[in-house]
This record gives C-alpha cells, structure tokens and sequence, in this order.
C-alpha cells in the first residue's frame, strides 16, 4: 500500500514539472521558481491543516487549533 502511494504521488509530481516548468507550459515557470514554489508548499499547506474546518463545525472542539502539540480535549 504504501509503495503504491509513493509511486502515484512521483507520477504526480513528475507531470507537474512537465506543467509548470518552461515558457510553453501552462504556469510558465522557471527551474529556481518551481523549486521556491516546491519549498514553500509544506508552509503553505500548514495553516489549511490546523485550521478545523466546516467539515467539523457540529463537534464542540471545532474552535480550536489542531495541531501537532497542542493541548488535546
């Protein structure tokens, strides 16, 4: 299973460069720029990560962080 995972999310990654990367591609990115935009994905995807969603709103934890370390109840 987890080898799977790990060849879907290379395959998706590999087109992705094919995407971004280049002046005939869809973003038109540079080889520096994709790798700045590689970079800071993780940062990015933080925020959306701890922040409860609506998907949650009903639970009585929804007002609070959930974040790796935070106080758990």
């Amino acid at each position: 299973m987890i080898g799977t995972f790990n060849f879907a999310t290379e395959a998706t990654f590999a087109v992705l460069v094919l995407y971004a990367v280049g002046p005939g591609s869809a973003m038109g990115l540079s080889g520096p720029a994709f790798g700045l935009l590689m970079a800071t994905s993780p940062a990015a995807a933080w925020p959306g990560r701890c922040w409860p969603g609506r998907w949650n709103a009903g639970s009585a934890a929804s007002a609070r962080w959930r974040c790796p370390g935070s106080p758990a109840g």
